[in-house]
């Protein structure tokens, strides 16, 4: 299995939103507002901050988003977080999630936050073997009227370069 990252930029939003979709069709509820996003929605979620795609053997099978926050540029928010099903067990979304902190990192973010929907409690393990830990303080940039209010993490990162106290 040949494993590529990919950094995505906004002539991408067509593929990621089309990714997305794929990965999250069937696993999370169609009350979701990824179901209303649009490809030029995606754009500007990419020309805000950025993305990645992962490429298995040449096929896209899976991204991530992510973008400042409003309240504190120097966090950002993690969204989309997909992987396609057949594709799925083979640690890609950590690859994902790798990639975004390096990425973080290098610019000098101090932090990653995450909303997981309240009807996806099994995520929480997922991510916190990943660092992030449940903050109920994180703002997030946006919020599902449809459901729930979202469980909310945070992880800290070291800026590239910083060493750990």
């Amino acid at each position: 299995m040949n494993v590529v990252l990919s950094p995505a930029n906004p002539r991408d939003a067509g593929l990621m939103h089309r990714i997305s979709l794929q990965a999250w069709r069937g696993t999370v509820n169609e009350n979701s507002t990824l179901f209303d996003e649009t490809e030029e929605y995606v754009a500007a979620t990419l020309e805000r901050g950025g993305g990645f795609i992962v490429w298995v053997d040449g096929e896209p099978a899976g991204s991530v988003r992510y973008f400042p926050v409003a309240q504190d540029p120097t966090v950002w928010e993690v969204k989309r977080l997909g992987v396609i099903a057949r594709l799925r067990g083979r640690d890609l979304g950590r690859r994902l999630m790798d990639a975004v902190t390096a990425a973080g990192s290098q610019a000098g973010i101090r932090a990653l936050q995450i909303g997981i929907r309240a009807d996806q409690p099994r995520l929480l393990r997922y991510y916190e073997a990943q660092g992030f830990v449940r903050d109920d303080s994180v703002q997030l940039s946006s919020s599902n009227p449809r459901t729930a209010p979202a469980i909310t993490m945070i992880r800290r990162l070291t800026p590239a370069g910083a060493s750990r106290p």
